[in-house]
């Protein structure tokens, strides 16, 4: 191998440099020509080339070595035009792997292909990293920070997949289809939010028999919106709304509420097969006290009543004197001032028969962080003030969509608010009174006119007389 001194050395010749065996050189050469190296140029120093560098084949018997001396400094690479730069990795292995670097328009692409590479630039690029991030993307204020294209609108194709290598097993974590479709396995975890303008985002089951989890992980609601409009709402005590964004004031603790739009209903419910229940309704230790059954002309109403269910069983008696102590009344209710209507007043009928009443007469509850409407009204209860000054104000979501405030602008807040408990009534539960107070006059009329036979008989008896 020839040696060429440790000093400077430069060569200004007009037909530049040719190298047709190996040089090795330890110092700096500038070159203002052109250097032709048909075998191995090794250079340890620095290489000043004004000209053109040509090295004839990319193979492991003549290639082209640029190495830095600290990491401060940088290799540069220049090409014109809308070319590439290619980088070959050799091995043992038949095919070797080249990469392909392309600056154009601004963009830098990096692509690779096998040893054939007549069919363009095919094979997936692979970075990887042992111990560390494998990949940073950063991204100037107006640029995304990766953007990946997939040149084919079928639906069938990914624009792209992360992969997991969990149990040893490499299997899909997240795909990303060209329809914009998100598939995950797993759990999809944000810290603000996850929008999808279209399509939709999926959440599957495991094979390890797992569950799909869609919620929260902090003390935030559940909104569920079609058309940016609310429908649904899950709030962190567990209560559901449909068609609505707050609970009502009339047992605001239930777990379903649903407000139905004008003039239809607010729920339906269909069976399989007639004579079996709609709905079934269970006390607090499970077991079954009534049921809605719904038949192919007709629907029952049913509360528990098998004998075996019940003890101490006694015919009714008084029942007539009871009953004279029921004050039946005609009235208006307030929120219907213009129709009259028969019934009870709850805390009279309660006297009588108490199990047809629920509630106790006069009975009031305080209520704590209430919000009331302009007229009153109680809207929903344990609310802050400051987050019901905050609920009264729209807000954006994450695309910048208009928000519907919580609580109407004319709303007041009060610590305690004391508002009446409504008593009510089961009228239904007045029938086995009713119906032993009938069977008692039933049973007078019954002597009655067996005495007023007896005595037609004596009269005509006497007249014949």
């Amino acid at each position: 191998m020839p040696y060429i001194g440790a000093g400077t050395q430069r060569f200004n010749t007009a037909d530049g440099l040719t190298v047709s065996g190996n040089a090795s050189v330890s110092g700096t050469t500038a070159l203002t020509g052109n250097a032709t190296a048909a075998g191995n140029l090794d250079v340890t120093g620095n290489v000043d080339v004004d000209g053109t560098t040509t090295v004839d084949g990319l193979t492991s018997s003549a290639a082209l070595d640029v190495t830095t001396s600290t990491h401060a400094n940088a290799s540069v690479f220049k090409s014109t035009g809308n070319t590439q730069i290619m980088l070959q990795d050799t091995d043992a292995s038949s095919n070797d792997q080249f990469w392909g670097f392309q600056v154009s328009g601004g963009d830098f692409n990096i692509l690779t292909c096998d040893d054939d590479r007549s069919g363009g630039f095919v094979t997936p690029l692979t970075i990887a990293q042992a111990g560390n991030t494998t990949l940073t993307c950063t991204a100037g204020d107006s640029n995304q920070a990766l953007q990946a294209y997939h040149p084919t609108s079928t639906s069938a194709r990914n624009i792209a997949k992360f992969q997991s290598n969990v149990g040893s097993t490499q299997a899909d974590v997240v795909t990303i289809g060209c329809d914009g479709g998100i598939e995950a396995i797993g759990e999809i975890t944000t810290t603000n939010s996850l929008s999808q303008n279209s399509n939709s985002i999926r959440t599957a089951i495991g094979n390890d028999g797992g569950s799909a989890t869609f919620g929260t992980s902090t003390n935030h609601q559940i909104r569920l919106f079609t058309n940016n409009t609310e429908q649904g709402l899950l709030d962190t005590s567990g209560r559901f709304l449909i068609n609505r964004t707050s609970v009502p004031s009339v047992n605001p603790h239930s777990k379903l509420h649903v407000l139905a739009d004008s003039a239809v209903s607010a729920a339906t419910i269909q069976i399989g097969t007639n004579g079996y229940a709609g709905i079934s309704f269970l006390n607090a230790s499970g077991s079954d006290v009534g049921s809605i059954v719904i038949n192919a002309s007709s629907t029952a109403y049913n509360t528990s009543s098998d004998y075996r269910l019940k003890q101490d069983v006694q015919d009714m008696t008084g029942a007539i004197d009871r009953v004279k102590t029921l004050a039946p009344k005609r009235f208006q209710f307030t929120a219907e001032p213009n129709t009259t209507v028969d019934g009870f007043l709850a805390h009279e009928a309660q006297a009588v028969v108490p199990e047809a009443v629920t509630g106790t007469h006069n009975e009031t509850r305080t209520i704590t962080n209430a919000i009331l409407s302009s007229g009153g009204k109680l809207i929903t209860e344990d609310v802050t003030e400051e987050d019901w000054t905050a609920g009264k104000k729209a807000t954006e979501d994450a695309n910048g969509n208009t928000v519907d405030a919580l609580y109407p602008s004319d709303s007041t807040w009060s610590a305690k608010h004391t508002e009446p408990v409504m008593q009510g009534i089961d009228q239904s539960k007045l029938v086995p009174l009713l119906t032993a107070a009938l069977k008692e006059s039933i049973a007078k009329i019954e002597t009655l006119e067996t005495e007023m036979t007896a005595l037609k008989a004596r009269v005509t008896t006497l007249e014949g007389e």
